[in-house]
C-alpha cells in the first residue's frame, strides 16, 4: 500500500523544537500544529501506518533523498499520513523520543 506523506518541522528557534511529546504537553499544554514549516512530501510504500512512519525516520536520517536540504527527522517533527485505501484520512504522527504518537484530531 502507499502511504502519501507531509514531513513539517519546527524552526529551531521555535522553545518547542526537539522537546518529547510529554515536555511539550507539560510546558504547552498540547502539540499545536500551529508553526510548523513544511519539510519535504512524497509516497512510501507499507503495509501500515506505523511501518511507513518507521520508514520515513530512516530515510530522513540515513538515506535522505538527493534533493532533500532540511535536518534529519527527530523529536517533535510531525508526518501526516493518508493511504491508497483512505485518501481524505490524514492522520498526524508525533515523532516523539521512542516512536511516534497518533496525534488527536483537533475540532
Amino acid at each position: 500500500m502507499n502511504y502519501a506523506y507531509i514531513l513539517s518541522q519546527l524552526p529551531v528557534s521555535d522553545d518547542r523544537c526537539f522537546l518529547d511529546y510529554e515536555s511539550i504537553v507539560t510546558h504547552f499544554g498540547s502539540v499545536d500544529p500551529v508553526g510548523y514549516v513544511y519539510a519535504d512530501a512524497g509516497i512510501v510504500e507499507a503495509d501500515t501506518p506505523q511501518e511507513a512512519l518507521e520508514k520515513l525516520f530512516e530515510i530522513y536520517n540515513i538515506n535522505h533523498p538527493a534533493d532533500y536540504e532540511g535536518r534529519s527527522m527527530s523529536v517533535s517533527d510531525i508526518v501526516k499520513l493518508s493511504s491508497d485505501e483512505s485518501p481524505f484520512c490524514r492522520d498526524l504522527w508525533f515523532c516523539d523520543s521512542i516512536g511516534f504518537k497518533k496525534l488527536e484530531a483537533r475540532t
